[in-house]
């Protein structure tokens, strides 16, 4: 069999200075977070597995009611919703809009059914969080999901200063790719001792668990590197975890973040404008390339903001054409969270409650930012 080449839709790369700059955080005792304490202002900053884990302890810190009601985009990943039932919560489902941006409309019709709401960024988009707060009373607590929107800004304001509470996630393929992990910003104090109580009780990491999963990212990496990843790790690999979930993409396990990866994170982020630049450039030109071939095509437009082009999200007439034709041209196209309509129903989801996000499912597409369609 003939091997091809297929350019994963994210970018999973560790490379062997990835690895020594890891092995350095299996014996390091104490992190230097003063970057992030001077870009968000605060040292009040908890590092966890999973974005999700985040999620989840801020949540049970804003002292809610039992069976207290949490406004969520439907437009989500599965571990959204599944952090608001581990929190013991349960989801109102708001729509988004063509932007994939929360539906204000929506949300002024559903916020009296919510004790809290968490906003998430999607794609990186920055959601208009001024008249999110104009909306809803001042007494709901609100948790911004940055795990797609670090370094987003809307205007001029990073997406996480916002909310009484911010949770981001530098996973795997995420920005940057590192490793599992995520961090949570406390930006009203009144939430913090329960944020250090709710952290205080995740179980840390031992060495033999650092020393694993270094190994394993490096298998990542190699299962996508492009040939690899065309000639074996889309066909079979991938195909196998869609329905197993070989990956544990979804499941909640919560824990402590391994300092390997906050070592590589706090590493990259010295560099993450420079990628955030690239990432911008190729989506542009990627779209325009899309739009010269297949017509019907909605690009976000986001007045006011400065998004970090995580993934570039399309809403297409011919999104499984699209998909195909580029797959032969060796780049992968995904349709990410086109399931969580799905996912959302076994969270409790009424059909046609949110009927935009009905439509997006069956029409979005996301093209590759980290490389460029011309070669």
């Amino acid at each position: 069999m003939k091997m091809r080449k297929l350019i994963p839709r994210l970018d999973y790369r560790y490379s062997l200075q990835d690895v020594f700059i890891s092995l350095k955080g299996v014996f390091t005792n104490k992190v230097d977070t003063e970057y992030l304490s001077s870009l968000f202002k605060t040292e009040d900053i908890f590092f966890v597995n999973h974005a999700r884990t985040g999620i989840r302890i801020a949540l049970n810190s804003v002292n809610l009611k039992e069976n207290a009601k949490i406004g969520v985009l439907v437009y989500n990943c599965k571990t959204v919703f599944n952090s608001v039932k581990v929190a013991g919560y349960k989801s109102v489902f708001i729509d988004v809009t063509n932007n994939f941006q929360i539906d204000l409309e929506d949300l002024k019709r559903k916020k009296d059914e919510i004790d809290a709401i968490v906003i998430t960024h999607l794609y990186g988009i920055p959601a208009d969080m001024e008249e999110v707060r104009k909306i809803l009373p001042a007494n709901i607590p609100i948790i911004e999901d940055c795990a797609h929107s670090l370094l987003s800004r809307y205007k001029k304001k990073l997406t996480g200063t916002y909310g009484d509470i911010a949770v981001y996630s530098f996973g795997k393929g995420k920005l940057p790719s590192v490793g599992d992990g995520g961090f949570v910003v406390v930006n009203n104090k009144d939430f913090l001792t329960n944020i250090k109580k709710g952290h205080d009780k995740l179980p840390g990491q031992n060495v033999i668990a650092e020393l694993k999963y270094v190994f394993m990212s490096l298998i990542l990496a190699f299962l996508h590197n492009p040939v690899v990843y065309g000639f074996f790790t889309y066909p079979f690999i991938k195909k196998i975890d869609e329905k197993s979930d070989l990956g544990g993409k979804y499941e909640h396990k919560e824990s402590r973040t391994l300092k390997v990866n906050i070592v590589l994170f706090l590493k990259k982020m010295n560099k993450l404008n420079d990628l955030i630049a690239i990432k911008k450039r190729n989506s542009l030109q990627n779209a325009e390339i899309i739009k010269t071939h297949f017509k019907k095509h909605i690009v976000p437009i986001c007045k006011n903001s400065d998004w970090n082009y995580f993934m570039l999200p399309l809403i297409s007439d011919n999104r499984d054409e699209v998909m195909v034709i580029y797959q032969k041209k060796g780049f992968e196209i995904g349709k990410h969270f086109s399931k969580s309509i799905q996912w959302a129903t076994d969270f409790g989801y009424k059909n046609k409650t949110c009927p935009n996000a009905e439509i997006l499912v069956e029409k979005v597409l996301t093209i590759p930012t980290y490389k460029s369609f011309i070669k």
